[in-house]
Protein backbone atom coordinates (compact mmCIF):
# COMPACT_ATOMS: atom_id res chain seq x y z
CA UNK A 1 0.00 0.00 0.00
CA UNK A 2 1.05 3.41 -0.86
CA UNK A 3 1.88 6.12 1.58
CA UNK A 4 -0.86 8.78 1.81
CA UNK A 5 0.08 12.04 1.65
CA UNK A 6 -1.73 15.09 3.71
CA UNK A 7 -3.61 17.30 1.10
CA UNK A 8 -2.54 21.31 1.20
CA UNK A 9 -5.12 23.49 1.02
CA UNK A 10 -5.75 26.86 0.59
CA UNK A 11 -9.28 28.28 2.35
CA UNK A 12 -10.04 32.00 1.76
CA UNK A 13 -12.98 34.02 3.10
CA UNK A 14 -15.57 35.67 0.41
CA UNK A 15 -17.15 38.25 1.98
CA UNK A 16 -19.58 38.91 -0.94
CA UNK A 17 -20.64 35.57 -1.24
CA UNK A 18 -20.84 34.69 2.26
CA UNK A 19 -18.65 31.23 1.52
CA UNK A 20 -14.96 29.94 1.58
CA UNK A 21 -13.01 28.74 -1.11
CA UNK A 22 -10.87 25.68 -1.11
CA UNK A 23 -8.09 25.73 -3.42
CA UNK A 24 -5.73 22.65 -4.17
CA UNK A 25 -1.91 23.73 -3.92
CA UNK A 26 -1.00 20.60 -6.24
CA UNK A 27 -3.11 22.48 -8.84
CA UNK A 28 -3.63 25.37 -7.73
CA UNK A 29 -7.41 24.97 -8.61
CA UNK A 30 -10.62 25.67 -6.37
CA UNK A 31 -12.14 22.61 -5.60
CA UNK A 32 -14.67 23.46 -3.20
CA UNK A 33 -17.08 26.49 -2.26
CA UNK A 34 -18.29 26.31 1.27
CA UNK A 35 -21.30 28.42 2.51
CA UNK A 36 -20.57 29.94 6.18
CA UNK A 37 -22.09 32.84 7.69
CA UNK A 38 -22.61 36.57 6.79
CA UNK A 39 -19.58 38.44 6.01
CA UNK A 40 -16.88 35.86 6.62
CA UNK A 41 -13.88 37.53 7.95
CA UNK A 42 -10.98 35.90 9.90
CA UNK A 43 -9.67 32.32 9.85
CA UNK A 44 -8.33 30.24 12.65
CA UNK A 45 -7.06 26.58 12.86
CA UNK A 46 -6.45 24.09 15.57
CA UNK A 47 -3.25 22.63 16.06
CA UNK A 48 -4.61 19.28 14.75
CA UNK A 49 -5.34 20.91 11.28
CA UNK A 50 -9.15 19.49 11.74
CA UNK A 51 -11.67 22.50 12.59
CA UNK A 52 -11.64 25.62 10.87
CA UNK A 53 -13.17 28.23 12.44
CA UNK A 54 -14.57 31.63 10.42
CA UNK A 55 -15.73 34.77 11.75
CA UNK A 56 -19.12 35.59 10.24
CA UNK A 57 -19.25 39.47 10.83
CA UNK A 58 -22.64 40.66 9.46
CA UNK A 59 -24.21 37.56 11.54
CA UNK A 60 -22.52 37.43 15.43
CA UNK A 61 -21.62 34.06 14.69
CA UNK A 62 -18.81 31.68 13.98
CA UNK A 63 -18.61 28.98 11.54
CA UNK A 64 -17.07 25.55 12.49
CA UNK A 65 -15.57 24.13 9.02
CA UNK A 66 -14.62 19.86 8.82
CA UNK A 67 -11.61 20.17 6.70
CA UNK A 68 -11.31 16.27 6.25
CA UNK A 69 -14.93 16.60 4.41
CA UNK A 70 -15.07 20.30 3.81
CA UNK A 71 -18.31 20.60 5.37
CA UNK A 72 -19.57 22.91 7.99
CA UNK A 73 -20.31 22.00 11.24
CA UNK A 74 -23.36 22.90 13.01
CA UNK A 75 -24.37 24.53 15.18
CA UNK A 76 -22.72 27.67 14.98
CA UNK A 77 -21.21 29.44 17.56
CA UNK A 78 -23.90 32.54 18.65
CA UNK A 79 -21.37 35.37 19.83
CA UNK A 80 -24.48 37.86 19.73
CA UNK A 81 -22.14 40.57 18.40
CA UNK A 82 -19.92 41.30 15.36
CA UNK A 83 -16.99 38.77 15.41
CA UNK A 84 -13.59 40.15 13.37
CA UNK A 85 -10.07 38.64 14.18
CA UNK A 86 -9.65 34.81 15.43
CA UNK A 87 -6.74 33.05 17.07
CA UNK A 88 -6.57 29.60 18.57
CA UNK A 89 -4.40 28.58 21.69
CA UNK A 90 -1.41 26.53 20.57
CA UNK A 91 -2.69 23.93 23.06
CA UNK A 92 -6.00 24.09 20.87
CA UNK A 93 -8.12 24.34 24.10
CA UNK A 94 -9.33 28.10 22.93
CA UNK A 95 -10.10 30.53 20.46
CA UNK A 96 -10.11 34.40 21.28
CA UNK A 97 -12.33 35.96 19.19
CA UNK A 98 -12.33 40.22 18.46
CA UNK A 99 -15.66 41.95 19.12
CA UNK A 100 -14.89 45.44 16.93
CA UNK A 101 -18.44 46.95 18.28
CA UNK A 102 -17.63 46.30 21.66
CA UNK A 103 -14.46 46.80 21.95
CA UNK A 104 -13.66 43.80 23.61
CA UNK A 105 -12.54 40.02 23.23
CA UNK A 106 -14.79 36.91 23.58
CA UNK A 107 -13.46 33.51 24.74
CA UNK A 108 -14.42 30.60 23.21
CA UNK A 109 -13.81 26.77 24.37
CA UNK A 110 -12.56 25.01 21.53
CA UNK A 111 -13.71 21.43 23.14
CA UNK A 112 -17.23 22.06 23.61
CA UNK A 113 -17.42 25.03 21.14
CA UNK A 114 -19.42 27.33 23.44
CA UNK A 115 -19.01 31.22 24.62
CA UNK A 116 -17.51 31.25 27.81
CA UNK A 117 -18.34 34.08 29.43
CA UNK A 118 -15.34 35.66 29.83
CA UNK A 119 -14.50 38.98 28.35
CA UNK A 120 -11.45 41.47 27.57
CA UNK A 121 -11.60 45.07 27.38
CA UNK A 122 -9.16 46.50 23.88
CA UNK A 123 -9.50 48.99 22.37
CA UNK A 124 -11.16 50.97 19.60
CA UNK A 125 -12.04 48.84 16.14
CA UNK A 126 -10.20 45.86 17.19
CA UNK A 127 -10.07 43.74 13.85
CA UNK A 128 -7.13 41.77 14.69
CA UNK A 129 -5.92 39.41 17.38
CA UNK A 130 -2.20 37.03 17.11
CA UNK A 131 -1.04 34.78 19.82
CA UNK A 132 2.53 34.21 20.67
CA UNK A 133 3.95 30.73 19.65
CA UNK A 134 4.29 29.76 23.73
CA UNK A 135 0.33 30.72 24.37
CA UNK A 136 1.28 33.25 26.87
CA UNK A 137 0.00 36.84 25.25
CA UNK A 138 -2.12 38.20 22.48
CA UNK A 139 -1.79 41.29 20.66
CA UNK A 140 -4.17 43.35 19.56
CA UNK A 141 -4.38 45.98 16.65
CA UNK A 142 -6.83 48.79 17.71
CA UNK A 143 -6.99 50.56 14.72
CA UNK A 144 -9.84 53.11 16.29
CA UNK A 145 -6.84 54.18 19.25
CA UNK A 146 -3.52 53.64 17.40
CA UNK A 147 -2.14 51.49 19.74
CA UNK A 148 -1.83 47.51 20.49
CA UNK A 149 -3.29 45.86 23.55
CA UNK A 150 -0.78 42.97 25.30
CA UNK A 151 -3.34 40.24 26.87
CA UNK A 152 -2.10 37.70 29.53
CA UNK A 153 -3.44 34.49 28.29
CA UNK A 154 -3.13 32.94 32.10
CA UNK A 155 -5.44 35.20 33.51
CA UNK A 156 -7.33 36.76 30.61
CA UNK A 157 -6.26 40.64 31.73
CA UNK A 158 -4.58 43.06 29.94
CA UNK A 159 -1.04 43.90 30.51
CA UNK A 160 -0.44 47.26 28.85
CA UNK A 161 -1.46 48.93 25.74
CA UNK A 162 1.57 50.20 23.50
CA UNK A 163 1.24 53.16 21.16
CA UNK A 164 1.93 52.55 17.57
CA UNK A 165 0.90 54.27 14.08
CA UNK A 166 -2.17 55.71 12.49
CA UNK A 167 -4.95 52.94 12.17
CA UNK A 168 -2.80 49.67 12.73
CA UNK A 169 -4.36 47.19 11.01
CA UNK A 170 -2.67 43.63 12.13
CA UNK A 171 0.20 42.57 14.38
CA UNK A 172 2.16 39.78 13.32
CA UNK A 173 4.35 37.97 15.56
CA UNK A 174 7.87 37.05 14.49
CA UNK A 175 8.75 32.86 15.26
CA UNK A 176 12.00 33.37 15.96
CA UNK A 177 12.86 36.56 17.55
CA UNK A 178 11.08 38.18 20.39
CA UNK A 179 9.32 41.11 17.96
CA UNK A 180 5.86 41.94 17.10
CA UNK A 181 5.33 43.70 13.64
CA UNK A 182 2.10 46.51 13.13
CA UNK A 183 1.13 47.57 10.16
CA UNK A 184 0.12 51.15 9.70
CA UNK A 185 -2.02 51.49 7.34
CA UNK A 186 -2.79 55.38 8.12
CA UNK A 187 1.25 56.00 7.72
CA UNK A 188 2.59 53.50 5.11
CA UNK A 189 4.84 51.92 7.90
CA UNK A 190 5.87 49.25 10.15
CA UNK A 191 5.80 49.57 13.95
CA UNK A 192 8.26 47.02 15.69
CA UNK A 193 7.56 45.94 19.12
CA UNK A 194 9.94 43.95 21.67
CA UNK A 195 7.71 41.49 23.82
CA UNK A 196 10.56 42.08 26.09
CA UNK A 197 9.80 45.82 26.98
CA UNK A 198 7.01 46.09 25.41
CA UNK A 199 7.28 48.86 23.66
CA UNK A 200 7.82 49.94 20.38
CA UNK A 201 11.91 49.87 19.37
CA UNK A 202 14.03 51.76 16.58
CA UNK A 203 12.08 53.87 13.85
CA UNK A 204 9.04 52.52 11.96
CA UNK A 205 9.51 50.73 8.32
CA UNK A 206 8.78 52.67 5.45
CA UNK A 207 6.86 50.43 3.09
CA UNK A 208 3.89 51.00 0.35
CA UNK A 209 1.20 52.25 0.63
CA UNK A 210 -1.46 51.17 2.90
CA UNK A 211 -0.13 48.13 4.20
CA UNK A 212 -2.88 45.65 5.64
CA UNK A 213 -0.67 43.11 7.02
CA UNK A 214 2.73 41.58 7.69
CA UNK A 215 3.72 37.83 7.25
CA UNK A 216 6.78 36.31 8.56
CA UNK A 217 8.48 33.34 6.78
CA UNK A 218 8.88 30.04 8.97
CA UNK A 219 12.38 30.85 10.42
CA UNK A 220 11.02 34.71 10.75
CA UNK A 221 14.01 36.18 8.40
CA UNK A 222 11.70 37.67 6.27
CA UNK A 223 7.95 39.19 6.24
CA UNK A 224 6.02 40.04 3.91
CA UNK A 225 3.99 42.97 3.36
CA UNK A 226 1.01 43.35 1.38
CA UNK A 227 0.72 46.83 0.48
CA UNK A 228 -2.92 47.53 -0.63
CA UNK A 229 -2.90 50.49 -2.51
CA UNK A 230 0.65 49.65 -4.48
CA UNK A 231 -0.68 46.34 -5.64
CA UNK A 232 2.60 44.64 -4.30
CA UNK A 233 4.12 43.08 -1.41
CA UNK A 234 7.80 44.52 0.38
CA UNK A 235 9.83 42.10 1.81
CA UNK A 236 11.37 42.97 4.70
CA UNK A 237 15.03 41.76 6.37
CA UNK A 238 13.81 41.37 10.41
CA UNK A 239 17.93 40.98 10.97
CA UNK A 240 18.20 44.94 10.40
CA UNK A 241 14.67 45.88 9.63
CA UNK A 242 14.94 47.20 6.21
CA UNK A 243 13.07 46.49 2.84
CA UNK A 244 14.74 44.11 0.44
CA UNK A 245 14.19 45.97 -3.12
CA UNK A 246 12.71 45.48 -5.40
CA UNK A 247 9.07 45.04 -4.24
CA UNK A 248 7.00 42.16 -5.94
CA UNK A 249 4.12 43.02 -8.37
CA UNK A 250 1.10 41.13 -7.66
CA UNK A 251 -2.59 41.73 -8.75
CA UNK A 252 -4.97 44.52 -7.22
CA UNK A 253 -5.71 45.13 -4.33
CA UNK A 254 -3.71 42.72 -2.32
CA UNK A 255 -4.95 41.94 1.30
CA UNK A 256 -3.71 38.90 3.14
CA UNK A 257 -1.16 36.02 2.61
CA UNK A 258 -0.26 32.87 3.32
CA UNK A 259 2.59 30.48 2.59
CA UNK A 260 2.75 27.07 2.13
CA UNK A 261 4.28 24.67 4.65
CA UNK A 262 7.93 24.05 3.03
CA UNK A 263 7.92 27.84 2.51
CA UNK A 264 8.10 28.24 -1.28
CA UNK A 265 5.14 29.99 -1.98
CA UNK A 266 2.94 32.53 -0.56
CA UNK A 267 -0.72 32.87 -1.77
CA UNK A 268 -1.66 36.58 -1.77
CA UNK A 269 -5.67 37.43 -1.43
CA UNK A 270 -6.19 39.91 -4.23
CA UNK A 271 -9.77 41.84 -3.51
CA UNK A 272 -9.84 43.80 -6.04
CA UNK A 273 -9.85 41.09 -8.94
CA UNK A 274 -11.89 37.77 -6.67
CA UNK A 275 -8.52 36.23 -6.79
CA UNK A 276 -5.49 34.94 -5.92
CA UNK A 277 -1.97 35.44 -6.75
CA UNK A 278 1.17 32.98 -6.45
CA UNK A 279 4.43 34.15 -5.73
CA UNK A 280 7.17 31.90 -5.71
CA UNK A 281 9.49 32.92 -2.16
CA UNK A 282 12.64 31.97 -3.75
CA UNK A 283 12.49 34.06 -6.59
CA UNK A 284 10.28 36.96 -5.19
CA UNK A 285 7.89 37.07 -8.17
CA UNK A 286 4.53 35.73 -9.27
CA UNK A 287 4.00 32.78 -10.89
CA UNK A 288 1.89 32.30 -14.08
CA UNK A 289 -2.09 32.50 -13.34
CA UNK A 290 -4.07 33.71 -10.65
CA UNK A 291 -6.87 31.88 -9.53
CA UNK A 292 -10.46 32.88 -9.48
CA UNK A 293 -12.27 32.82 -5.86
CA UNK A 294 -15.65 33.98 -4.77
CA UNK A 295 -16.52 37.89 -4.28
CA UNK A 296 -14.49 40.04 -2.33
CA UNK A 297 -12.13 37.58 -0.82
CA UNK A 298 -10.07 38.84 2.34
CA UNK A 299 -8.71 35.94 4.45
CA UNK A 300 -6.34 33.21 3.57
CA UNK A 301 -5.09 30.36 5.60
CA UNK A 302 -3.32 27.47 4.46
CA UNK A 303 -3.75 23.65 6.02
CA UNK A 304 -1.91 20.91 5.96
CA UNK A 305 -5.40 18.08 6.15
CA UNK A 306 -4.97 15.04 6.90
CA UNK A 307 -5.66 12.39 4.26
CA UNK A 308 -8.85 10.20 5.59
Amino acid sequence: MGILRARILAYVTNQGGNSVSVIDTRTNVEIARINVGTLPTGLAITPNQRRLYVSNTGDGTISIIDTLTNTEIFPRINLGTPPAGLAVTPDGTRLYVTNPALNRVSVIDVNTNSVTGVTIPVGMNANSIVISPDGTRAYVANAGNNNVTVLNLTTNSVITTIPVGNAPAVAAVNPSLPRVYVTNVGDDNISVISTASNSVIGSPIPVGNAPIAAFFTSDGARAYVTNSQDNNLSVINTANNTEIPPRIPVGNLPFTLAFTPNGTRAYVVLQGENAVSIVNILTNTELPGRIPVGVAPLSIIIVRVPNR
